[in-house]
């Protein structure tokens, strides 16, 4: 797992590992995909410098097992 993510169990029975930065208290949420061969950590790096507080973004990995 990569270390900066929180993991859930999904209702579908797949674990979901996923990243929260910005303002936990934002109004406003976006949830930020990416394609295969990424994870949330590369992902994060390279929208960083969007992040602020006006918002909390959401970045999940894709389920396993698929």
């Amino acid at each position: 797992m990569i270390e900066k993510c929180t993991r859930i169990l999904a209702n579908a029975n797949s674990i979901v590992d996923y990243q929260v930065v910005g303002n936990k208290d934002a109004k406003n949420v976006i949830l930020l995909l990416h394609g295969f061969g990424e994870n949330s950590e590369i992902i994060r790096e390279k929208f960083e410098d969007l992040v602020n507080d006006d918002y909390m973004w959401v970045i999940p990995n894709g389920t396993f097992p698929i």
